[in-house]
C-alpha cells in the first residue's frame, strides 16, 4: 500500500502525488509546505538577474494517485 513519505498517511486516506523512486507526498503535506513558504515570503530569496535563465532542477515524473 502506498503512503505519504512525509506523514505516513495511507493512499485511501489522502490523495498522493508520485515523485522519484517511489516517493509520495499527500495533498495535506503539500498544503502545509505551501503555508510555510508563504510565511517565509520572498525576503530570503535573491532576485533573478535580467537576461539570465533561472536554474532549474531535473524534471521528475509526477502523477496524482486517487484512492
Amino acid at each position: 500500500m502506498r503512503r505519504c513519505s512525509f506523514c505516513g498517511k495511507k493512499q485511501g486516506e489522502v490523495r498522493l502525488v508520485a515523485g522519484p523512486s517511489d516517493v509520495y507526498i499527500c495533498h495535506l503535506c503539500v498544503a502545509l509546505c505551501n503555508e510555510i513558504l508563504a510565511q517565509e515570503g520572498t525576503a530570503d530569496r535573491p532576485p533573478d538577474l535580467p537576461g539570465e535563465p533561472r536554474e532549474r532542477g531535473p524534471l521528475i515524473r509526477t502523477e496524482v494517485i486517487s484512492s
